[in-house]
């Protein structure tokens, strides 16, 4: 059910919700308060050139620097160059500080056992979503995910701040696909979740496979595994995306995290180490 707080999602489901992510269930969330200004984001448009606009190249980087005795507005701030005017880029940073703030705390509340959460980055996509293939995250260029990375809990959040649905599909979670591709992977793999994501996105195994289909509307959000739950990108255009991590300990049952489990499904499955 729609809540206007988001600690009465909390007070609603309490633990339920990081045990149910925990087990690769996707969270939907049908009205995710936020102080947002719509009408202005749904007005503009930025160039596909800066799709991912977020924490990670500067967005909530201060907008005023020093100069001896002066203060003045850095030009030279990504925003800037986004909004031409001064104005609209202190306008949009202020809507962002405030809105990223909001989900941040946002986060702790619905997962308060996750002591060491953290978040990594925050973007805010304002541009069309291409459509994507069916697939599990893979990062690092073709590299396996250094172990401290590895054993981090990630918890992946998207918001739709568009006017229109946005549509995405979902499929088999990592453990469904070792067991029902078993034999057209190969019989020996890397045991790093990484790595496996980049060879199933290579051999685009999912293509066929069965999906459900999600349209998730203005305000809604997914919060989703994307490390262990196939998905797959339909359309959409503006959304906000959030990273956050925590360790594994931090997890209601540990055991749990995909990295610690593929020992398991390997011997369960009858894989072998590459």
């Amino acid at each position: 059910q729609p809540h206007e707080r988001i600690g009465d999602y909390g007070r609603a489901y309490g633990d339920e919700i990081a045990r149910r992510y925990e087990h690769g269930d996707i969270i939907y969330i049908p009205q995710f308060p936020l102080p947002i200004d719509l009408a202005f984001f749904q007005a503009l448009s930025v160039s596909d050139s800066i799709a991912k606009l977020g924490t990670g190249n500067g967005i909530e980087d201060g907008i005023f620097v020093r100069d001896k005795a002066e203060f003045r507005f850095d030009r030279n701030h990504v925003l800037y160059k986004i909004c031409k005017t001064e104005g609209l880029a202190a306008y949009f940073q202020q809507q962002v500080r405030t809105c990223d703030d909001q989900i941040r705390e946002a986060l702790r509340i619905l997962f308060p056992k996750y002591y060491s959460l953290f978040c990594g980055n925050i973007t805010w996509r304002i541009t069309d979503t291409p459509t994507s293939i069916m697939h599990i995250d893979h990062f690092n260029n073709r590299q396996p995910t250094p172990d401290y990375d590895s054993f981090l809990h990630k918890i992946k959040l998207f918001i739709n701040i568009d006017q229109d649905l946005r549509h995405w599909r979902t499929s088999y979670t990592l453990p469904e696909i070792l067991a029902r591709y078993r034999h057209e992977l190969p019989p020996s793999l890397p045991i790093n979740r990484n790595l496996i994501a980049w060879i199933l996105a290579d051999m685009d195994l999912l293509k066929d496979a069965p999906s459900h289909a999600i349209a998730f509307p203005t305000m809604s959000a997914l919060i989703i595994n994307a490390d262990v739950a196939s998905h797959q990108v339909i359309s959409g255009k503006r959304v906000i995306a959030a990273e956050f991590f925590c360790e594994q300990r931090d997890m209601l049952e540990p055991n749990m995290h995909p990295q610690a489990r593929m020992e398991g499904w390997f011997k369960e499955y009858g894989y072998t180490r590459a």
